[in-house]
């Protein structure tokens, strides 16, 4: 943090200051004439004495100034004529001697005075340089401190806070920033009110507190000036990157609605197309039907209305998810419930493909919404079933490791190599061998529904397709004691 401010207020030359200077000077050129009077004529000449006075002269012109130096020049010469040279007492020369040794002091306590002055002026001037590059440099270090705390910043009520708590630590002393009554004018009273404007109008109102009493300097204004300018600029990039980012969000849920809607086109038709084939056959057979052929048409009519159950439902969840509407119900559950209950959800998929299951008996309980996850599984076993080639299996393993369980579902699924991964939950992916399309809502569901859950989503390229690995940490469970199980 920067130290505190300086004003602009420099040594200036004045009545009250050449005042206070004559009279040290005077009581300086008193004490030299007393020393030298005590001293006596018969031990110290005049000339000697008015050594002693170009000696005061050239302290004056070093300490206080011209003014002082040429008075004590002059008074000099007028005491050592009275008191030191003949005739005592009294103004006067006994000899030429006495006129030209005065006169040469007069001269060269004259320009001693001068050149003293000159070097105090050079002295004081490089001195209130000094200071004013000093209390310039502290202004440029306060101003580079504001921008560091206000460049980061993309929000409004962000900038408002870091003004309104970090600003009294960077000037030391309070300063508010309000939204409201930007046009007022500068003003002081009990806070320095500075409006913020841009040439968009006017922002707000930044309000420095003022202590009683207390009158800003030139400098400390134009710096406060200055910051307001900083300020109000971030304001206004804070609010344009807020428009930014609405007007992205606008955009993105523009693109949403139509992925969503050609996902449905494309989602929907098969079942529906399932259901209302297998419904005109039934109703056109006029009774030609045997109970086997009826059977089999009103399965497949039931499992195309589940299909479809299936694609609103994750159309729904995703709106959820969205929305941040989603929330597991979490209880303990069996994983092997959860997993067996899945896997017979899937039979009409899975009639054509062996599943290997690997379940240890001694996982522990999880606290999950076993609906969730049950879905979660779900979409995963049906992608397998449908990506991976014709001829290959399923597998999927559960195992206990590192505090959590870990599952792993394999799908052989032919995923270009130069694909991000990341692709697969953005948008849909349509396997070329089986042409089948899926709206691609799916594994984003299965990954939302899991973080929901505290546990990690991941995908990885293994065995020449894919295999995704959920991570589902474990809770110790509380006895209704309060003990905990070991």
């Amino acid at each position: 943090m920067p130290p505190p401010l300086i004003t602009d207020e420099h040594v200036t030359s004045g009545l009250g200051e050449h005042a206070f200077g004559l009279v040290i000077v005077l009581i300086a050129l008193g004490i030299v004439g007393l020393g030298a009077s005590i001293l006596g004529h018969e031990h110290i000449e005049g000339s000697t004495v008015t050594m002693l006075y170009l000696g005061v002269v050239l302290w004056g012109g070093l300490s206080f100034g011209r003014v002082e130096a040429v008075t004590a020049a002059l008074v000099g010469t007028l005491a050592s004529n009275y008191f030191f040279f003949v005739p005592y007492n009294a103004f006067g020369f006994d000899t030429l001697r006495d006129a030209i040794t005065l006169s040469v002091f007069l001269i060269t306590a004259i320009t001693t005075s001068n050149l003293a002055a000159r070097v105090r002026e050079e002295s004081e001037r490089r001195r209130q340089q000094a200071e004013i590059a000093e209390a310039t440099s502290r202004e440029l270090a306060v101003l580079y401190e504001v921008g560091q705390r206000l460049a980061p910043l993309a929000g409004v009520d962000d900038l408002i806070e870091v003004v309104n708590r970090d600003f009294l630590a960077i000037l030391s002393r309070p300063v508010h920033l309000e939204l409201e009554n930007g046009n007022v004018e500068p003003a002081e009273g009990e806070a320095f009110l500075l409006p913020l404007k841009t040439v968009h109008g006017a922002l707000g109102t930044l309000a420095f507190k003022l202590y009683r009493g207390e009158t800003l300097s030139e400098n400390v204004t134009r710096l406060y000036t200055a910051i307001g300018e900083q300020v109000a600029m971030g304001l206004e990039r804070a609010k344009l990157s807020e428009e930014m980012a609405e007007s992205r969000l606008l955009a993105d849920g523009e693109k949403l609605r139509t992925a969503l809607l050609n996902s449905i086109t494309h989602d929907f038709r098969t079942p529906l197309s399932s259901i209302i084939g297998g419904a005109s056959s039934l109703l056109s057979s006029d009774g030609h039907f045997s109970e086997q052929a009826r059977q089999e048409q009103l399965a497949v009519i039931l499992q195309s209305a589940q299909r479809l159950n299936r694609y609103i439902g994750n159309l729904l969840d995703y709106t959820n998810i969205e929305s941040g509407g989603i929330r597991p119900k979490t209880d303990w559950v069996d994983i092997a419930d959860v997993i067996n209950a899945a896997l017979e959800s899937c039979e009409p998929v899975l009639a054509e493909k062996h599943v290997a299951l690997d379940l240890p008996s001694d996982l522990p309980l999880l606290r999950v919404d076993a609906s969730m996850i049950e879905r979660v599984f779900i979409n995963l076993i049906e992608n397998a079933a449908k990506y991976s080639p014709r001829d290959s299996g399923i597998e999927i393993a559960f195992r206990q490791v590192a505090g959590s369980v870990e599952a792993r579902f394999y799908n052989l699924a032919e995923i270009p190599l130069d694909m991000p991964l990341e692709y697969l939950f953005k948008r849909r992916y349509r396997d070329r061998a089986s042409e089948r399309r899926g709206a691609g809502l799916g594994l984003s569901i299965c990954r939302s529904f899991v973080v929901a859950h505290g546990a990690a989503f991941e995908v990885e390229r293994e065995r020449q397709g894919l295999v995704f690995i959920l991570r589902f940490p474990i809770e110790r469970m509380k006895h209704p004691e309060g003990a905990l199980d070991d």
